[in-house]
């Protein structure tokens, strides 16, 4: 572990976004997969529906070589274009926003520990501080009131 004043003199160290990757791997993971499953039921939706018009179509005897069926495979395929797109567009910003997300999660906690540490090794005596940006902010209050009592 490094002291904090090793940290202030090495600043690189504060743009490290996989601060606890098992727990952030994990967080990046679920909101993936979960878009994953929304877009996939968009698809399978879109293909219902556009197969619905390609079956009445067919009921109603239209031949296959008509504009009829022609302009109906033509969107289904510009849908499924336009959908994929979107779909690699949403994952890749819900990817980089669960990191981004996880790292003001970890940031605090991993904090806390490297501070616990050096406060246990007599490494600091200054108070525990988050960034802005971060998240759980009431928590370097309760460390530094239990530690003062």
């Amino acid at each position: 572990m490094t002291s904090h004043l090793q940290k202030k003199l090495n600043p690189e160290k504060r743009k490290q976004l996989l601060i606890m990757p098992e727990f952030q791997n994990k967080f990046i993971i679920y909101t993936s997969l979960i878009s994953i499953i929304t877009i996939s039921e968009f698809f399978i939706i879109n293909w219902i529906f556009i197969s619905k018009f390609i079956k009445k179509g067919q009921d109603l005897g239209i031949p296959s070589n008509h504009i009829y069926f022609t302009f109906i495979y033509q969107q289904r395929n510009f849908l499924g274009t336009i959908s994929l797109i979107s779909a690699l567009v949403l994952v890749s910003l819900i990817t980089c926003f669960g990191l981004y997300i996880s790292n003001r999660i970890a940031g605090p906690i991993y904090r806390i520990q490297t501070y616990l540490i050096e406060w246990k090794n007599g490494k600091t005596t200054e108070k525990l501080k988050f960034r802005d940006s971060d998240y759980f902010k009431e928590l370097a209050s309760a460390v530094n009131d239990c530690l003062n009592n």
